[in-house]
């Protein structure tokens, strides 16, 4: 399905071949959903690739130098840790784990919307 290059100003949707309309802000709040998610996925393996620990909650209760780094790093790789925490208990307790995800993905949600106007200038 390809999307319609041409987007007139004074409308908010392209159409497609099929003429299926396709809103284009709700693209782009899905992609800063994703790119918050993809980023907090990528510090997390990175902090366990190169640390040799997991990533668990339990790094900001150690006090020595580095605790500002991992305060810092568990606080941008939350939102994956808390997606994989309530994917993992979703039969066990739904609505904690629904409202695990609803705050994951807002989280990411907004982390994303940073990373896309701050790095790669997106309006």
């Amino acid at each position: 399905m390809r999307i319609a290059l041409y987007v007139p100003m004074n409308r908010s949707c392209a159409e497609t071949e099929q003429g299926a309309k396709v809103y284009v802000h709700s693209i782009g709040y899905l992609f800063a959903l994703a790119t918050g998610l993809v980023f907090s996925g990528l510090i997390a393996s990175l902090w366990e690739l190169v640390s040799d620990e997991p990533l668990s909650f339990n790094l900001i209760a150690r006090l020595d130098l580095l605790s500002p780094l991992r305060g810092l790093i568990l606080a941008v790789s939350l939102p994956c840790k808390l997606s994989m925490l309530a994917l993992s208990k979703i039969s066990a307790q739904p609505f904690a784990a629904l409202a695990a995800l609803a705050i994951a993905g807002l989280w990411s949600f907004m982390q994303g919307v940073v990373i896309m106007t701050q790095v790669f200038g997106v309006r």
